[in-house]
């Protein structure tokens, strides 16, 4: 006489509940560590690049810095540092950005046109400086050169029917800002704009305190092969030992629950 069906399924059950829970156990335990991380004090590449796994993390939020947007009107010469990098006094600034999340860390930005000891004025550069750490007393700057440096976006806006224009890049202070910048008037384009110091500048970063992972989520995309950031053939080996387990149980459920 053979086993009861109870017998004959427990084994492949309690396998298969006791690997999809530490799957679930593991990957909420990754959110607060990928989340922290985000957000930790980092001297990072030129360009950033964030990787696809992040995308499973939909509940982050852009906070923007004030003022949004700051107008540079052309008429920069009472704040255009034209002798960078020794001309960084008060007087010389072109405007503080703050932040509610970040109260004593104001950014203060420059616009520079030419470096000390050149005779021309042709630079398109943005300098930007924090300071923080302990006290305080520690002291973060970063310096982006227009092109270069910035990464051309166009969008459609169907409100206007017009093609937004902006170029964006990463800057690292006390963390990873965005910085924007688009045409402030009629007329040129947005690059011509910037050159000519018509420009919007705009500040944001991503405010990572709720950021979370629903487990869930990631199991439906495991099982759909398509978890992102992960090749699919590498998603297809993983999977077919949990398939085969799921078969094998089903298989022995449906087997036992006919009749002989």
């Amino acid at each position: 006489m053979g086993a009861p069906t109870g017998d004959s399924i427990l084994k492949p059950v309690v396998f298969l509940v006791c690997l999809l829970g530490t799957f679930l156990v593991v990957t909420t335990a990754m959110s607060d560590t990928i989340a922290s991380n985000r957000q930790t004090t980092f001297h990072g590449p030129d360009s950033l690049e964030i990787p696809d796994y992040m995308t499973l993390f939909q509940n982050a939020s852009y906070s923007w810095w004030t003022p949004n947007p700051y107008h540079v009107n052309g008429s920069i010469e009472s704040v255009l540092v034209h002798d960078h990098p020794l001309g960084d006094t008060g007087e010389n600034e072109l405007v503080k950005f703050t932040n509610p999340s970040e109260v004593s860390h104001p950014i203060t930005v420059w616009a520079v046109d030419k470096w000390f000891g050149e005779t021309t004025r042709d630079r398109h550069e943005f300098y930007f400086y924090q300071h923080g750490g302990t006290l305080g007393l520690d002291d973060y700057s970063y310096l982006s050169r227009f092109p270069e440096d910035y990464t051309y976006f166009s969008e459609w806006d169907n409100d206007t029917l017009t093609v937004i224009e902006w170029y964006e890049t990463t800057i690292y202070l006390r963390h990873a800002y965005t910085v924007l910048l688009t045409g402030n008037y009629t007329g040129p384009s947005v690059y011509t704009s910037i050159l000519a110091w018509h420009c919007d500048l705009a500040l944001y970063h991503i405010s990572d305190g709720s950021v979370s992972a629903d487990p869930w989520t990631i199991v439906a995309q495991f099982f759909t092969f398509s978890l992102p950031g992960i090749p699919l053939w590498l998603n297809v080996l993983l999977m077919v030992p949990i398939m085969a387990g799921v078969g094998v149980v089903a298989y022995v459920l449906i087997r036992g629950a006919l009749p002989a």
